[in-house]
């Protein structure tokens, strides 16, 4: 396993490993941080099974591209949300 630096002085590896690239974390925490004014983050708690049964459902559904899609659409609909 090599390790580089970018052009920030920031070391990463630059193969596979158990710790993630320094530039991953970094992209993750940029992009977190560009979505904070843009969406709200909700955590939503189903029994066991639904997760699977609703991802079965988006794969055969061609009205849906995402389980998020789905839920926001039919919040959306339930509510009257108009965006």
């Amino acid at each position: 396993m090599a390790e580089s630096q970018n052009k920030r002085g920031e070391t990463y590896l630059t193969k596979t490993g158990k710790e993630q690239y320094t530039s991953v974390k970094n992209a993750i925490r940029r992009n977190d941080e560009r979505l904070k004014d843009l969406v709200d983050d909700i955590r939503l708690r189903v029994p066991k099974g639904w997760k699977e049964q609703m991802k079965a459902y988006v794969a055969a559904s061609d009205k849906y591209d995402s389980v998020n899609g789905m839920i926001c659409d039919l919040i959306r609909r339930e509510i009257g949300i108009k965006d």
